[in-house]
């Protein structure tokens, strides 16, 4: 993921990671909360009202002593033309997410059970996930590294900040010290107990 000047508060936790690690994703997030973390009944209702290119991002609460997600419903949000889904919980039924539904799922793991679909909830309203606030329409990107939100409303000034569009690797620089005229050396040679052995 190209490097973003969105602050901290728009990193979401480091464990909500893609089940494939070459799975990547970028859309404009649908929220779900469900009353109950581990309910999927509004989950499966959010797949009906999935435009293309949504991320489906869910709230869970960190959950991870059961799921709110499962191959099911990533089969259907696939078929709505969902980008990919976001889940600050667990899934289950995750090998045959992984291996046939080829849509990437980000989460905190895996769970074998889930609470049933009774429970209320909602669809499209402010949600915290992975610690962060998220706002239906905001622009959330995926990959390795974990989680991104972009709120919507500032979505073109942070990409114009960062002036980096490359996903290829740096190009060589020709000496052996690429980094080493960007002063770093000399920032960490002026914190107070720093010693050079």
């Amino acid at each position: 993921m190209a490097a973003l000047n969105t602050g901290r508060r728009g990193v979401m936790d480091g464990p909500i990671k893609p089940l494939r690690r070459e799975w990547h994703m970028a859309g404009a997030a649908l929220t779900i909360a469900s009353e109950n973390p581990l309910d999927t009944l509004v989950g499966m209702v959010a797949t009906q009202y999935v435009q293309p290119g949504d991320v489906i991002v869910i709230e869970a609460a960190g959950r991870m002593d059961g799921a709110c997600w499962g191959a099911t419903m990533t089969w259907a949000a696939k078929e709505s033309g969902a980008a990919g889904i976001v889940i600050d919980g667990a899934v289950l039924t995750t090998g045959v997410i992984i291996n046939h539904e080829e849509l990437p799922v980000f989460c905190r793991g895996s769970a074998p059970f889930h609470a049933g679909q009774v429970g209320g909830g909602s669809i499209n309203v402010p949600i915290v996930c992975g610690g962060i606030i998220v706002n239906p329409g905001d622009i959330i990107l995926g990959d390795w590294d974990g989680v991104i939100v972009l709120p919507k409303d500032r979505t073109g000034e942070i990409l114009d900040k960062t002036g980096q569009g490359r996903l290829a690797a740096y190009p060589s620089a020709g000496r052996s010290a690429p980094l080493g005229e960007r002063g770093f050396e000399e920032q960490l040679c002026a914190i107070d107990g720093f010693e050079w052995n």
